[in-house]
């Protein structure tokens, strides 16, 4: 499994610290905020990292490309212009560092990282998002909570005027076929009639297409066969929100 983090954000509130630096890369007992997050995914098995950059993206690149040296003992023969490597002390770590925008919020700056991440589940942080949480505990109860789900629960339909990511698809889907994880992807904004991720419940069996949707398509009521299409006054709410 891959984590996205969202590094490179400006912080005003630490300004003295974050005005040459972006905030991920503040140091905190002698490394960065960033280099804490990476270290509690990793300590679940989670060694594929993308960092989504926005503000001085540089400051982060430049600490990978020094990272191996910085974690290991070192001599230089200054006479011989030469490196000897003695002892490495590297974690197990893929990096992948995208320039995703200075401007780009949030859900763009996740769109912007799809063919990096492939066709599956995947975590997502802030950089800044160091706390004591179990990561493993949490995916666990993802997947459970995903196959469980097989109705639509009132509590799920009271806020579908207020979230704000629709479903679109990664793939041309065909009548016939069955919706899964790897066929769709999550992204502002949400459009008129768009299904958003609270109607898209994939549970064990998933949904099937009832009419073709292209790649980047939005995915409306009207292409799947799931209970909120069958249910009048959802149908109106969906198809009267979004933009």
């Amino acid at each position: 499994m891959k984590c996205v983090v969202l590094a490179g954000g400006v912080e005003s509130r630490i300004a003295e610290e974050s005005q040459s630096r972006p905030k991920p890369m503040v140091e905190i007992g002698g490394r960065p905020i960033l280099w804490h997050v990476l270290k509690i995914y990793s300590a679940h098995g989670i060694n594929d990292l993308i960092i989504c950059m926005r503000f001085k993206g540089y400051a982060i690149k430049e600490y990978f490309v020094n990272y191996f040296l910085h974690m290991s003992v070192v001599t230089f023969d200054m006479q011989k212009n030469s490196m000897e490597v003695h002892e490495k002390h590297a974690e197990p770590w893929r990096v992948t560092v995208v320039d995703t925008g200075k401007g780009t919020m949030t859900g763009g700056r996740l769109k912007r990282v799809p063919n990096y991440i492939g066709h599956q589940t995947f975590c997502m942080t802030y950089g800044d998002g160091v706390g004591d949480v179990d990561i493993t505990a949490a995916i666990a109860s993802h997947k459970k909570a995903r196959n469980n789900r097989k109705t639509v629960l009132k509590k799920e339909t009271d806020y579908l005027d207020t979230y704000i990511r629709g479903v679109y698809a990664r793939r041309d889907l065909k009548p016939g076929e069955l919706i899964t994880d790897e066929d769709i992807y999550k992204a502002i904004p949400l459009q008129k009639g768009q299904i958003s991720t609270r109607e898209l419940m994939l549970g064990k069996y998933g949904h099937r297409i009832i009419k073709q949707c292209l790649q980047d398509q939005p995915l409306t009521l009207d292409h799947i066969d799931a209970p909120y299409a069958k249910d009048s006054a959802l149908r109106d709410l969906i198809s009267a929100r979004g933009l």
